[in-house]
C-alpha cells in the first residue's frame, strides 16, 4: 500500500518467507521513488489469519533523470534542464557543475524542479554539467552523461590607442574578466568599419597594425 492501507495496491498468498513485488516479481512495476507500506500475517491450515501483523515501510529507488540539456548560456550563467523520467513530484535532484570533469565542483544545486540555474561563472570558461535524482531515503541514482559548454566572453573594455607612429598603430584593451586563452579580434578601419584595413586575432590584450602610406 502507498497510503498506510487505506487502500491496498497488491495482495498475495505465498508459502515462502520472502517475495519480490514489481519488475522481476509479482504484480506490475512499482512507481520509482515512492514509499510503500508492507504488512504480513500468517494463515492457518483452515485459512484463518493470525492476529499479529508485522508492518514496515520501504522506498523504491529513483530513476536517473533523462534528456538533460544545457541552455541559456551567457557570460556568467548557464541553465541545465532534464526530464523526471518517471519520478513522481517531490523527487529531489542534484545538479552539478565543474571545470575539471568533476574532480572538483564549481557549483551544485539541490532542487525539486527539473531545471537548475547556475550564476557567478567565469566568462569564456569551459564547464561540464550533470544531474542525478535522490530517492526519499537520500540514495542517489546514476548521473546523466556529462554535458559540456563554454560561457560567452565579456566584451573587452577600455580600448584605446597604445602607440601611434607614421606607419603603424597599436591598440590595447582590458580583458574585462575574461580568462587566459580568450581570443580577441582587433580591427582597423578608416571608414567606421564599412570596410576593414586590417584585422588581428590574438590571445594578447594588445594588437599592432602596420599602416601603408
Amino acid at each position: 500500500s502507498t497510503d498506510s492501507f487505506a487502500t491496498t495496491n497488491l495482495s498475495l498468498t505465498t508459502t515462502s518467507i520472502s517475495f519480490v513485488v514489481g519488475t522481476g516479481g509479482t504484480g506490475p512495476a512499482l512507481t520509482p521513488n515512492t514509499t510503500f507500506h508492507l504488512r504480513v500475517d500468517a494463515l492457518g491450515h483452515a485459512g484463518v489469519p493470525s492476529s499479529a501483523v508485522t508492518a514496515t515501510t520501504a522506498s523504491t529507488l529513483a530513476e536517473a533523470p533523462a534528456s538533460a540539456a544545457l541552455a541559456a548560456v551567457h557570460f556568467s550563467s548557464v541553465s541545465l534542464s532534464w526530464s523526471a523520467n518517471g519520478n513522481p513530484a517531490g523527487t529531489r535532484y542534484q545538479a552539478q557543475l565543474s571545470t575539471d570533469s568533476f574532480s572538483t565542483l564549481a557549483s551544485s544545486s539541490l532542487t525539486y524542479a527539473t531545471d537548475a540555474f547556475f550564476l557567478s561563472l567565469s566568462a569564456d570558461a569551459t564547464y561540464q554539467a550533470r544531474v542525478r535524482a535522490l530517492d526519499r531515503d537520500g540514495r542517489p541514482s546514476d548521473f546523466t552523461a556529462a554535458l559540456t559548454t563554454v560561457t560567452r566572453p565579456n566584451a573587452p573594455s577600455s580600448a584605446q590607442p597604445a602607440a601611434v607612429a607614421a606607419d603603424s598603430v597599436s591598440a590595447a584593451w582590458d580583458a574585462n574578466g575574461n580568462g587566459p586563452g580568450t581570443r580577441y579580434d582587433a580591427q582597423l578601419s578608416t571608414d567606421a568599419f564599412t570596410t576593414l584595413n586590417a584585422s588581428s586575432v590574438t590571445l594578447s590584450t594588445v594588437a599592432a597594425f602596420s599602416v601603408r602610406m
